[in-house]
């Protein structure tokens, strides 16, 4: 789970943050106009962060997200996986 004081640490001068709750975080580069969708799974021994990279953001809007892909066959790459 995301804290209170991690999502309030996100550069907002840097990123766009079009969502930011205790599970997932969308945002947007205001500089290179990337997109991030990092998701939190908490397991019973670890978080895992889940953290999907996308160059445009038209195909991420036109996008219909389906179960367990995040945007379906949109492209977007496979996810990175964070351990903490």
């Amino acid at each position: 789970m995301f804290t209170t004081e991690e999502l309030q640490a996100i550069d907002r001068k840097y990123f766009t943050v079009i969502v930011a709750d205790a599970y997932d975080v969308t945002l947007i580069s205001n500089n290179t106009h990337h997109v991030w969708y990092i998701h939190n799974v908490e397991l019973k021994d670890r978080n895992i962060c889940l953290v999907y990279h996308k160059h445009k953001i038209a195909t991420l809007i036109t996008a219909t997200p389906d179960a367990g892909h995040f945007g379906g066959r949109s492209g977007i790459s496979s996810p990175m996986i964070h351990f903490s």
